[in-house]
């Protein structure tokens, strides 16, 4: 049989260093970086850009109430105008992630038959035995990745559990939810077992290829974060304590873990958070961000910047635009409190001072400053005239008042006769989340016990921000936490489906998001902020699952499709 695989050239394995090489089947496991290659193919399978989903700016976040896309016309938006459904699907990773649960299945069968062959991966794995170990380790992780982000969407799908062949009945029946999740922590659960502490124990200075590869840590957030969505109200109508419990010990794990190895895995401090550190880093660069998890697939760009800085430096399309809503997120520094709170000491002649850091870091106001020069989104000065980067500037201007700063590089140049790229991944799970996973579900499962508060204040303390003050209910300390998430991970996809988890489309997706028109006088002082409605927004039940392409349910018709979307 004759293969075309890819090859690793090199041991960076989320910088895109596969080439095709056809060769026979039996002789991929006689070759030891043949054998090494094919173990590792499966994290190209990270390579979906959660920057550019449709090749024109898109982001998951324009879906949501945080932001609207510049482009009236993004394909964005068919998760909101009505437009989604089988035929016309959003974001379909299905038969991705069924090829990389492929790639997965196929290691597992095969690499026994390269033991007399196989590299050892570097000194801690020195023998032939740890090192086939260590790669269907790496592979149980991927598998259950490959699983959560088809749970997350659709719920159920079918366990394939080893390498189907044409003459096998691909006409395979969805399993329930809960076998999913019980699939997905098993394979978390071997994993675990024998994958280093962090994955910056793959970076030290004599191990430096061996960069990108996931960790016990990585299994154990993603365990988290998959037992969290099953405790949730989507998958837990009766609020079964058990399940919160079992979510919050999940997370509890990976947070031992990490205090147990500081030096390599916790939040990153402010500092670095400005300093260009973490969404923005060269992951390549010494030992990679400690507060990541996982990552996505590394590339020289700069066109997360060009799609999405204010429209006037240097011909930028400025696609994502904060709502106003997501600014009202963000609470006061000084107080800690939100702003419709009588005694925030918010001022609506200045809404933007005094805020949570997090304001500025993420999102670009009026007046606040990218590559040192200001940002000027005012819709009108004395004449008429909008700011240099306001509304109705240009066909790509701001919609919202707003452009997305967060994962911005001021370091990078497009549009010019000496474009500078820089080197980054995405990150696809990170520290904060466990963290706040944990406080959910421990809140949820026993109240707003002492740990509940140490860890959301950890992330708000890391942030500049006061600690939550001290009685809150339950309910109230659900809402900090939920708002909490909203911020941290603006622009994450996280929103996109916590609110889905949390059953509360209704509440926040099925409204029009919102901007705001700022006039200003002949000395760019602003007079006046006019909040207006910028986009309609339509909301079923059934969005709270995506639909399944009909072309899979056509070629296998026991895949019933998910409720509400037909047949």
């Amino acid at each position: 049989m004759l293969l075309v695989i890819g090859i690793s050239s090199c041991d960076d394995y989320l910088e895109n260093p596969y080439r095709a090489e056809s060769i026979n089947e039996e002789d991929i496991w006689t070759q030891k970086d043949r054998i090494k290659g094919v173990s590792s193919l499966a994290y190209t399978v990270l390579n979906r850009d959660m920057y550019n989903l449709d090749g024109a700016g898109a982001m998951m976040s324009q879906a949501t109430d945080e932001a609207v896309n510049s482009n009236t016309n993004s394909t964005i938006q068919n998760f909101t105008n009505g437009v989604w459904s089988p035929t016309r699907t959003m974001d379909n990773v299905y038969s991705k992630m069924y090829g990389g649960i492929r790639h997965c299945n196929y290691t597992f069968e095969n690499l026994d038959k390269g033991r007399d062959f196989i590299l050892p991966i570097n000194a801690t794995y020195i023998d032939v035995d740890s090192t086939i170990i260590r790669y269907k380790a790496e592979n149980y992780f991927l598998r259950a990745y490959f699983y959560s982000e088809l749970l997350k969407r659709f719920g159920g799908v079918p366990i394939v559990t080893k390498v189907l062949s044409p003459g096998d009945d691909l006409n395979i029946p969805r399993n329930s939810f809960d076998e999913v999740v019980d699939q997905i922590v098993a394979d978390c659960d071997k994993a675990a077992i024998s994958l280093p502490k962090t994955m910056r124990n793959w970076m030290d200075a004599n191990e430096n290829k061996e960069r990108g590869r996931v960790a016990q840590s990585s299994a154990l957030a993603l365990k988290s974060r998959v037992l969290l969505l099953a405790a949730s109200p989507l998958w837990n109508p009766s609020g079964e304590t058990a399940r919160w419990q079992k979510a919050a010990d999940a997370a509890l794990a990976c947070i031992k873990l990490a205090e147990a190895n500081a030096a390599n895995l916790d939040l990153m401090s402010w500092a670095d958070l400005t300093a260009d550190k973490l969404f923005t880093a060269n992951n390549w660069d010494t030992n990679g961000p400690k507060e990541a998890l996982l990552w996505g697939y590394a590339t020289d760009r700069n066109d997360i910047e060009l799609n999405n800085a204010p429209v006037s430096f240097a011909g930028a399309r400025g696609r994502c635009n904060p709502s106003q809503e997501l600014v009202d997120a963000f609470e006061m520094k000084t107080t800690g409190l939100p702003i419709t709170n009588p005694a925030s000491g918010y001022d609506t002649m200045n809404p933007y001072a005094n805020r949570d850091p997090r304001l500025a870091l993420y999102i670009l106001y009026n007046g606040n400053q990218f590559k040192k020069t200001s940002v000027d989104t005012y819709a009108a000065d004395p004449d008429g005239i909008p700011g240099k980067d306001g509304i109705g500037i240009n066909v790509n201007a701001t919609r919202t008042g707003y452009y997305m700063k967060k994962f911005l590089s001021e370091s990078v140049v497009w549009n010019t006769g000496s474009n500078v790229n820089r080197r980054r991944a995405p990150i696809l799970m990170r520290y904060a989340e466990v963290l706040l996973n944990y406080a959910e579900a421990l809140n949820e499962a026993q109240g707003p016990v002492a740990d509940v508060y140490k860890y959301v204040n950890k992330v708000r303390n890391r942030a500049q921000m006061p600690n939550l003050p001290s009685g809150l209910t339950k309910e109230e300390m659900r809402e900090r936490i939920m708002n909490e998430r909203r911020v941290e991970f603006c622009f994450e996809e996280m929103r996109f489906y916590d609110v889905r988890r949390w059953k509360l489309g209704t509440t926040y997706f099925n409204k029009p998001v919102t901007g705001v028109k700022i006039t200003v006088d002949a000395n760019k002082n602003p007079v006046s902020y006019e909040r207006f409605a910028v986009e309609s927004r339509l909301w079923d039940e059934k969005m709270n699952l995506f639909p399944i392409n009909q072309d899979e349910i056509y070629k296998a018709p026991k895949i019933t499709q998910n409720p509400g979307w037909g047949n």
